[in-house]
């Protein structure tokens, strides 16, 4: 297993992308929502969006003039409630599970100003991900292209009538670590838009083997509403992925692994339980989340135990 610890991705990292601020292609992106001025005043209900933090805001009462929203969010009342980010910087923030939404070819070049060695997108329908690695000459030092469509095929009728379906996760750890370098990422797709979740770049920290028995699974947030007659309606929300697993460590690997861990703590990072995007557990152990606990089972004298509980976004 690797968690790769990754790199923020801010304004002065992010050197340019074909999706607009905001951006009016996404669906329910910031419609009607305009640019905060401090010298207006906005009606509840009212939304704004701020170059500063690349977020939209709303207005929690009318009379709203010169509340800073970023700033007046926690205030008591509130004046201003958070919406999230805008289309642009979903795809490049790793606070939340919405994607970045736009037509296709999505193009985005970023200079991680760290040495870097692992790419993991854990959110992605496209046809075909381009990611190419410049030196800080400009050089072209590496292309990436990876096919993100594919279908299972166990049978004839698979084979011949099975649906293609999106890979919506992809994962490249032989970034080479050089510093000054520049990434392109160039997604496409013939038909519909390109999504695109957080785009993960960073150094890759080894936890070890992935052993048998590693456990899958879902938690919901659908709800069922009933009133008071009986009558009942499903609500679907979203679901987010838990993995829960143990890795086999070396023994002299531990007090590193446990500072890596003590260094990640409370912060998001991708996890990947199995490094080949090839193999058929690939995709349910790679997870964007934070670890909601983990602990070492020393029981061997060399070869210790890791188990650790993924909650993803």
């Amino acid at each position: 297993m690797k968690v790769v610890v990754p790199v923020p991705i801010d304004d002065t990292t992010l050197l340019s992308t074909t999706v607009d601020f905001p951006s009016p292609t996404a669906a329910g992106d910031g419609v009607g929502a305009e640019l905060w001025n401090a010298g207006a005043t906005y009606a509840a209900g009212a939304r704004v969006v701020r170059a500063e933090t690349g977020r939209y805001y709303q207005s929690v009462a009318g009379g709203n003039t010169g509340n800073v929203p970023e700033q007046t969010t926690a205030t008591d009342p509130p004046k201003w409630v958070d919406l999230g980010n805008a289309n642009k910087w979903r795809m490049l923030r790793l606070d939340a599970n919405r994607r970045t939404v736009s037509p296709s070819p999505l193009v985005v070049e970023i200079a991680p100003g760290a040495r870097v060695d692992a790419i993991g997108i854990p959110f992605v329908e496209a046809d075909q991900v381009q990611i190419e690695q410049y030196d800080s000459n400009d050089v072209l030092v590496k292309t990436w292209t990876l096919g993100l469509v594919g279908r299972n095929t166990r049978s004839w009728s698979d084979y011949f009538f099975g649906a293609f379906r999106p890979a919506t996760n992809t994962y490249v750890d032989d970034v080479h670590l050089i510093a000054g370098s520049r990434l392109k990422f160039t997604f496409t797709r013939a038909t519909g838009d390109v999504s695109v979740g957080p785009i993960v770049i960073g150094r890759s920290v080894e936890m070890g083997s992935t052993a048998m028995g590693a456990k899958v699974s879902g938690k919901s947030f659908s709800v069922i509403r009933e009133n008071a007659f009986g009558d009942r309606t499903f609500v679907k929300r979203h679901s987010v992925p838990i993995v829960e697993q143990d890795t086999l460590v070396e023994g002299l690997d531990v007090d590193a692994i446990t500072q890596a861990l003590n260094d990640i703590d409370g912060s998001v990072a991708l996890w990947v339980g199995i490094d080949r995007p090839d193999h058929w557990y690939f995709k349910s152990l790679m997870v964007l989340g934070f670890a909601r606990s983990w602990d070492f089972s020393l029981d061997h004298y060399d070869k210790p135990h890791l188990n650790t509980k993924i909650e993803g976004l």
